[in-house]
């Protein structure tokens, strides 16, 4: 097929991101990794290093890095261990993400040298207002994501696991090209009950079903971040967009700079109904304590009432908020450069699946906007 020379059909990239959690993320894993070759080189009987031998060598290793030996030694445990569960899932988005959803709520954790450490605001000092729709604020001091090339794909985007997905070598490789790189970043949650009220008005589900349909008829088809394309997602999707371009005026970081990741979907009977919003870089950028400034209530708060106050108007306004579709595919509504669409690098979905009425609400049309209580005082 002749496409222009450069053109960005020609190569679609699929990569995955995943955010360190423990046990991985506990400085005891750490320092494992680094001596595993050590350990690994231990004599064995009838295939396992005795156990007398492998606390001799922990205990050395422990001394050596201040560690306690319990936690090496448990460390060494989960790395030997074959984990079928998480084998089983690693295929599946929703199910990969959970974990890190549950990290995040679990409260404080982490101590120094941990690559997560999460400390657990009080949302209720966002007011009586805001806490109607917040349910939980977390600040993350530090996170280390990773991000692996796994394939790719060209002239359209694909699922990486679909059949249409091009490995990256010709023989089935035991690696995957990645990079790690640390940072810090904000993490809440909406209200579920006020959530799963919105989410069956038939307004509601009228107009995020066009959405849903435009992506059926063109070739971004799916999420890349989950399975189902519904109201809830719609709103968390645009709503990280909308406080991605508010932060980016106050913390000191560029817009590109502010990543996202969503959580929506059930995986079993639990539902997830989270944003992850963090700048993560290989260079200090990542590290520069801006986000989790804005994390704290107090800030947090005006933060989220500009980021509703700024999906009211658009500079594109009427067209933008009257539009029945923008974007690739037609695959947003109200949802343009000049109110919600996010750098390339800041988005996980492409600036697609996005509408900025199902948080302020559309004229005319009455309980559309999820945060329209808050708007009308």
């Amino acid at each position: 097929i002749l496409i222009q020379r450069g053109g960005s059909n020609a190569y679609f990239p699929n990569v995955v991101n995943s955010i360190k959690i423990p046990p991985y993320s506990e400085r005891a894993a750490k320092v494992l990794r680094n001596n595993i070759r050590g350990l690994q080189s231990l004599p064995r009987v009838d295939g396992e290093v005795p156990e007398s031998t492998l606390m001799v060598a922990l205990g050395l290793i422990a001394e050596s890095h201040y560690v306690s030996i319990e936690h090496l030694r448990s460390a060494y445990k989960d790395y030997i261990r074959e984990d079928d569960e998480i084998l089983e899932d690693a295929d599946n988005e929703l199910a990969f993400r959970k974990p890190e959803y549950d990290a995040f709520l679990d409260g404080d954790l982490g101590m120094t040298g941990d690559d997560l450490r999460v400390a657990k605001q009080d949302p209720f000092q966002l007011g009586d207002v805001l806490h109607r729709f917040i349910d939980s604020l977390v600040t993350i001091e530090k996170l280390v994501e990773t991000r692996a090339l796994c394939s790719f794909s060209r002239l359209t985007p694909v699922d990486r696991n679909s059949e249409n997905s091009c490995s990256l070598a010709f023989k089935r490789k035991s690696w995957l090209p990645a990079i790690s790189g640390s940072g810090e970043g904000i993490f809440f949650t909406l209200n579920s009950k006020l959530l799963a009220e919105w989410a069956s008005r038939p307004n509601v589900v009228t107009r995020v079903a066009r959405i849903a349909g435009a992506a059926n008829r063109s070739e971004i088809y799916a999420r890349r971040s989950g399975l189902v394309i519904d109201p809830e997602f719609v709103l968390l999707h645009s709503l990280a967009h909308l406080v991605n371009r508010r932060l980016a005026f106050d913390c000191g970081y560029g817009s590109s700079s502010i990543k996202e990741r969503i959580y929506s979907g059930k995986v079993g009977d639990q539902a997830m109904m989270g944003i992850l919003l963090y700048a993560s870089e290989s260079s200090s950028e990542g590290t520069l304590g801006g986000l989790v400034s804005m994390g704290s209530p107090s800030r947090f708060k005006e933060v989220l009432v500009q980021s509703v106050n700024d999906a009211i108007t658009c500079s594109n306004d009427p067209l933008c908020i009257e539009s029945q579709g923008q974007g690739p595919g037609s695959c947003s509504l109200s949802a343009c450069h000049g109110c919600t669409l996010l750098p390339e690098t800041s988005c996980e979905e492409s600036n697609v699946f996005l509408d900025r009425g199902l948080i302020a609400g559309v004229p005319e049309v009455s309980g559309v906007g999820f945060f329209e209580a808050l708007i009308n005082g």
